[in-house]
């Protein structure tokens, strides 16, 4: 006499949704991962476009004025005129992620980086640092150099 049973054992059961669990794992790591990194990239490419832009508006003569940006640790605005006002009607700010923050080493230890008339050169030097909250070993550097090029 024999009797045939059909379906799952009990651990064939358990090894499927171990596996299903590990692959699910790895995907979500990866995916983590990513976006990190995303944020990073975009953070960057949002701070060298406003620099290019206040840039460009300054060489323009845009309203004739100068333009530069101010740097925070979340943000960076986009502000007509020599200086900084906050709230000012005419500033443009660009929140970045809130996976990144933004630090700079500006000659004076200033957060303002201004572009001269006609030149387009940066009242400043030095570097943009945009590191990743969840993994501080994860930066990109900006870099201002005198002729106000941003890299």
């Amino acid at each position: 006499m024999t009797s045939s049973t059909r379906g799952f054992t009990l651990i064939e059961v358990i090894i499927a949704v171990l596996i299903v669990v590990l692959v699910t794992g790895v995907f979500v790591a990866s995916f983590r991962s990513f976006s990190a990194r995303r944020a990073l990239d975009g953070a960057s490419a949002h701070v060298i476009s406003a620099l290019e832009v206040a840039r460009t508006q300054t060489l323009d003569s845009l309203s004739d004025s100068q333009y530069g940006v101010h740097i925070e640790a979340t943000r960076v605005t986009i502000f007509k005129g020599a200086t900084y006002t906050q709230g000012h009607v005419d500033n443009r700010i660009i929140n970045l992620s809130p996976q990144v923050r933004v630090t700079s080493s500006l000659t004076g230890g200033v957060t303002d980086v201004t572009f001269m008339r006609l030149t387009g050169k940066a009242s400043v030097t030095g570097t943009v640092t945009i590191t990743l909250v969840a993994d501080t070993s994860q930066t990109r550097v900006i870099t201002i150099a005198p002729g106000g090029i941003s890299s």
